[in-house]
C-alpha cells in the first residue's frame, strides 16, 4: 500500500507515478491511498492501479479518516505500507504499528524546512518506521541532523535510513514530447529568442519571484525570455510583478500542463529557484533533454549539479548573481549548449535511471518483509 498525502502536481507525486509505471507488470499487487485529490491520480488509474482516496467530515486527518484509512489497512492488510509526505509519513506510522505492519517512509524535502512543531511529531514517531527512504543524499543527511540526531541512542534509527535517488524513464519522457509538439511560433516567440524555462507549482516554496526579478536586471538584453510552465496560487501575484518591472514582453505563463515535457525542447536551459529541494523531478527531467541547469541551492555542493561543469549553483535570494548567469548563458550559448548536453544526458542515464529506482524499492521492499 502506497500512502501519500496529495495526488496534485508535485515531485514526490510524480515519483510515485513514476515507480508505478515502471513496475505495472511485474508480480506485486499495489494499492494507492491518497487525502487529497489532483491530476496524478489520474495518471495511476489510467496504468491500472487501484485509488483510494481518504476523506474526513472535516480534515483529512479527523477521527472519521482515521478511522477509515484504520478499516481499510485491516481489510487490505498489505504486507508493507510505503508513505510520502509528512503527513501521510506521521499517520502512516502511527497506524501501520496498531496493525502491526511494517512501514517505509519517503523523505521528499529537507526537514530543516518544516518547522518545529512538525519535526518534534516526526522525531516522536520516528522509531515506528522500519525504514527511512531519501530521495537524494543531501535529503539524507538533513533529515539525520534535524530529526535524528537530537534523538538519545539512535543508532538503530539511523541504520534505517538510507538514499534512493528519485529515477525517471528517458525514452518515456523523450516519446512525451513529441506528442502533440508545441514549437516556439505557438508561443509567440523566435529562433533568436534564448528562453530560461522553468517547470513546476507556482507555489511560495518556489520562490518563482527571484526569477522575475532577475529577468528584470535583463531587461536590455530582450532576446531572453522566460517561460514558467505550470499553475498555484502565487500566479496572480507573480504576473503582478511582471507588471511592476514592465517584462510583459519577456515572461511567459504557460499554464498547467497535463504534458509539460514538450516544453523542454524548447528551452536554452532549465531554471529552478526554490528556496530548497529535495531531488527535483523536473530537473532530472531537464538533464534528460541536455539542458544547462541554474538553481538555487544552499551549498557549494550538489548531488547533481556540479558547478560550472554542468549547471549553475546560486545563493538563495542573488537576484544579481542569478541575473548575471543567465546572461553569462546566454552569452556562450553555443559553446556550451552541446558540452552541457553530453554531460548532463549521460548523467541522468547512468544513476537517475527509473529502471535502478525502482529496483532499489523493490529489494529493499522484500527485505523488510523477509529478512
Amino acid at each position: 500500500m502506497h500512502l501519500i498525502t496529495s495526488l496534485k502536481i508535485g515531485g514526490a507525486e510524480q515519483a510515485l507515478a513514476n515507480f508505478l509505471h515502471q513496475v505495472k507488470n511485474n508480480q506485486d499487487q499495489h494499492l494507492v491511498v491518497f487525502f487529497y485529490d489532483g491530476p496524478i491520480n489520474k495518471k495511476i488509474q489510467a496504468m491500472g492501479f487501484c485509488t483510494h482516496h481518504i476523506r474526513g467530515l472535516i480534515h483529512y486527518a479527523d477521527p472519521l479518516a482515521l478511522w477509515r484509512l484504520f478499516k481499510l489497512i485491516k481489510k487490505e492488510n498489505p504486507d508493507i505500507i510505503h508513505t510520502a509526505l509528512w503527513s501521510a509519513n506521521i499517520i502512516g506510522r502511527l497506524i501501520a504499528k496498531l496493525c502491526k505492519i511494517p512501514t517505509m517512509c519517503d523523505i521528499h524535502g529537507k526537514s530543516s524546512d518544516e518547522g518545529n512543531l512538525r519535526n518534534k511529531l516526526d522525531r516522536l514517531t520516528v522509531h515506528q518506521a522500519t525504514a527511512l527512504v531519501a530521495v537524494s543524499q543531501e535529503t539524507q543527511q538533513n533529515y539525520y541532523q534535524t530529526i535524528i540526531a537530537p534523538i538519545k541512542n539512535n543508532t538503530i534509527i539511523n541504520q534505517r535510513l538510507s538514499t534512493i535517488p528519485n529515477g525517471i524513464d528517458c525514452a518515456t519522457i523523450h516519446a512525451n514530447a513529441q506528442k502533440d509538439p508545441i514549437t516556439r511560433e505557438h508561443l509567440g516567440l523566435t529562433n533568436h529568442d534564448f528562453i530560461v524555462g522553468a517547470v513546476g507549482r507556482l507555489e511560495p516554496i518556489k520562490s518563482y519571484d527571484l526569477l522575475i526579478k532577475a529577468l528584470a536586471l535583463c531587461k536590455h538584453m530582450p532576446a531572453i525570455k522566460l517561460v514558467l510552465v505550470g499553475g498555484g496560487n502565487q500566479e496572480p501575484l507573480l504576473k503582478k510583478l511582471v507588471q511592476t518591472h514592465a517584462l510583459d514582453q519577456q515572461v511567459l505563463f504557460a499554464g498547467p500542463q497535463d504534458n509539460a515535457h514538450r516544453f523542454y525542447p524548447l528551452f536554452d536551459c532549465f531554471a529552478l529557484s526554490s528556496q530548497s529541494e529535495g531531488l527535483s523531478i523536473a530537473l532530472l527531467e531537464a538533464l534528460c533533454f541536455g539542458l544547462p541547469i541554474i538553481t538555487t541551492h544552499q551549498h557549494t555542493t550538489h548531488d547533481v549539479i556540479t558547478n560550472g561543469k554542468n549547471g549553475y549553483l546560486i545563493p538563495p535570494g542573488d537576484i544579481a548573481r542569478y541575473a548575471t548567469t543567465i546572461q553569462n548563458l546566454y552569452h556562450n550559448r553555443h559553446n556550451l549548449k552541446q558540452t552541457f548536453a553530453n554531460i548532463n544526458q549521460q548523467l541522468v542515464i547512468e544513476h537517475y535511471s527509473i529502471t535502478s529506482t525502482a529496483q532499489a524499492y523493490t529489494n529493499l521492499y522484500r527485505h523488510i518483509v523477509n529478512p
